[in-house]
């Protein structure tokens, strides 16, 4: 009883700091970021070679948009689908560690295929692609750390 008090602690920890703080200001950060970036490299190829260049990337490639109104209108949907990544790879370490890492690995599968047309943006797509990986790393790993760090001390100690 005492490990799944720990383990629930450890989950609601994870879940208000990693998911209410950390993960959305880094993805925010980074996604700002992008966004300029795009800016002025379409700024860039207009001067370089017009508005019709800038339109056809902006139609072939709308995908900034389609990011921009994912955040602002389906965002809860990604913070229900990292608190449920902390819960179950949290629960996987602790309960059955030895297929953690296939698990891991086909879920980063998984998110990378499904988010394809972000990453295959002309100008920022492998940004988007990395940005989002390590938010992952970062939502599912720090709670998978500290409880391999009490597994390895012995959980039952504390």
């Amino acid at each position: 009883m005492r490990n799944i008090s720990i383990l629930i602690v450890i989950g609601l920890y994870s879940i208000v700091i990693n998911q209410g703080f950390l993960v959305d200001w880094f993805l925010e950060f980074f996604r700002h970021k992008i966004e300029k970036a795009i800016e002025e490299k379409l700024k860039d190829i207009k001067n370089k070679e017009g508005d019709d260049k800038v339109e056809k990337i902006k139609e072939k490639f709308g995908s900034e948009q389609y990011i921009t109104y994912r955040t602002e209108k389906l965002g809860f949907i990604t913070t229900i689908i990292g608190i449920l990544e902390i819960i179950f790879f949290t629960a996987i370490i602790y309960f059955k560690s030895d297929i953690f890492l296939p698990t891991f690995g086909g879920w980063l599968g998984i998110k990378t295929a499904v988010n394809y047309d972000q990453w295959s943006h002309p100008i920022a797509g492998k940004a988007y692609f990395y940005t989002s990986i390590l938010g992952t790393l970062i939502n599912i790993g720090i709670p998978v750390i500290v409880i391999f760090l009490l597994k390895v001390n012995g959980i039952e100690k504390l």
